[in-house]
């Protein structure tokens, strides 16, 4: 775990932290570590250089003593914590100087500093520069062809090209406000600041775009749109990995969202048409629309029938699907860890079952009664020290509340989640 500038590049995960983007304090991010505990004393330091070249020119976030600055519940259920970085300090930090973040723990609770555990060191570039907005400058087809704005093309392939900073990301989406769906990430050449990647899209309308990762704010390029006719047999990919699906086995949430669902309409023929999958483990279709609903990680054809009998198809690929598994009954946590091993599985996170519960909220927080399950707290892999660990109560009504610490020695109901996607 490394502390993080959420307002620095990338939303912190990035080298640079640009000051032009700030105009108000940053906001320091600490995360959760193993062995985590209430009452853990902590330390938070950013170190730099003044603009006229003073050092050392820190500033203490947090340094006890006197005992004050330590971990409490909400940081521990909610797996991070946020605190203020003041913009009086970081605006007088030198242009292409570093700003170092330190972090430090107290796992005896002492509040002794020189017994403290020092945690991996987060460093950032500073820069006084002026951020580019990012550009979309080119969508070519499979023949190398430009896509012209508000064109059609037969190509479900595409090339995408802009400008951004070097050496910092974009994220490319398809769409308009809150419903855009994301296309991946892409960083900007380190000398150029030319991005380039290659996108599949369904048929039709499209309207694509970039997204700055490195300012502070929503920050947009230029947008082109343009028309895909669609050929049934092209084949699909639903690609999951930046969506944090986690799904049980062979049930899907009772609202599946709609990254995790596809509709490929037949043309040809006669209809009415008729709808299937080869494998309904990784995608279940409805016979009638069309629509179909990812399940699992792994390839399937789907098919379509004309009131003539034709049949035509098209294969599909599902992966970065999380796929949880319900293991066992009862197990000690030492227990749940050897099954969840046995399994080749991972022990679930408290992350993880916290998205489980809000993906399968039925609207009355009964997740287990709707997935049939038990109606006890399963354990989580995250221990709190002391003999306890997290449990999870999936029939609660609070995605935070329903966490509870339990010992170590209780016997819980067992759940995994699959370590490939």
């Amino acid at each position: 775990m490394r502390p993080k500038i959420l307002q620095a590049a990338n939303n912190g995960e990035g080298s640079g932290l640009y000051l032009s983007t700030l105009g108000a304090d940053a906001t320091c991010w600490v995360g959760s570590w193993l062995n985590i505990a209430p009452d853990q004393d902590v330390w938070l330091r950013l170190k730099g250089t003044k603009a006229d070249g003073s050092v050392p020119y820190d500033r203490a976030i947090w340094a006890p003593p006197p005992r004050g600055p330590r971990v409490n519940p909400t940081w521990i259920a909610q797996g991070y914590y946020h605190v203020v970085a003041p913009y009086s300090y970081l605006k007088e930090l030198k242009d292409g100087s570093e700003l170092t973040l330190e972090f430090k723990v107290d796992f005896d609770k002492t509040t002794d500093e020189s017994k403290a555990v020092t945690f991996p060191l987060r460093t950032y570039k500073v820069s006084s520069a002026v951020l580019e907005i990012p550009t979309l400058t080119s969508v070519k087809d499979s023949n190398n062809d430009e896509v012209l704005e508000g064109s059609t093309t037969f190509s479900a392939t595409l090339s995408l090209s802009g400008q951004a900073n070097k050496g910092l990301k974009v994220e490319i989406f398809d769409g308009s406000g809150a419903s855009a769906v994301s296309k991946g990430q892409v960083v900007a050449d380190a000398t150029t600041g030319l991005w380039a990647c290659t996108i599949s899209l369904r048929g039709g309308a499209h309207r694509l775009y970039a997204k700055s990762l490195y300012h502070s704010g929503s920050i947009f390029s230029n947008v082109r749109k343009f028309v895909v006719e669609e050929v049934f047999e092209l084949p699909e990919t639903l690609d999951l990995s930046q969506d944090d699906y986690v799904v049980v086995v062979d049930k899907a949430p009772p609202d599946v969202p709609a990254y995790a669902r596809l509709t490929r309409v037949a043309t040809w023929g006669s209809p009415p048409y008729r709808y299937g999958s080869s494998n309904d483990y990784v995608a279940s279709v409805d016979a009638q629309s069309g629509e179909v609903t990812a399940m699992g990680n792994g390839q399937c054809t789907i098919t379509a029938t004309d009131s003539q009998g034709e049949v035509r198809s098209y294969a599909l690929t599902v992966k970065g699907i999380r796929q949880l598994y319900y293991l066992s009954s009862s197990a000690d946590w030492q227990g749940m860890v050897l099954v969840c091993s046995v399994a080749d599985l991972d022990p679930v996170t408290l992350v993880d079952i916290k998205q489980l519960w809000t993906l399968y909220n039925p609207g009355n927080g009964r997740v287990a009664e709707y997935l049939g399950w038990l109606s006890y707290p399963f354990w989580t892999g995250d221990k709190l020290g002391a003999g306890t660990a997290w449990a999870y109560d999936l029939n609660g009504d609070s995605v935070n509340d329903n966490a509870t610490a339990f010992s170590t020695d209780t016997y819980l109901p067992v759940l995994g989640i699959s370590r490939d996607t």
